[in-house]
């Protein structure tokens, strides 16, 4: 199998959707604490987050968020 045969069947999974969703509903809560964290002030215009991580990190990162949302149903 190719690899955009492999990635396409992957993103057409109900699992995909389930994580994409997950991750969707813990960057929207994050950002909800933070805008009531500031005064419910909207984020400046610049750059507000710099992540400094390798893919390894960012993966494992990424997992435990996933981990996380499915453990707790957020």
């Amino acid at each position: 199998m190719d690899f955009e045969k492999a990635f396409s069947d992957f993103i057409d999974n109900t699992e995909y959707d389930e994580a994409q969703s997950a991750l969707f509903k813990i960057t929207r809560e994050a950002f909800k604490a933070g805008f009531k964290a500031a005064q419910n002030s909207p984020p400046p215009k610049n750059k507000i987050l710099e992540i400094n991580a390798t893919k390894a990190e960012c993966f494992k990162i990424h997992s435990a968020l996933l981990t996380y949302y499915f453990m707790n149903k957020i």
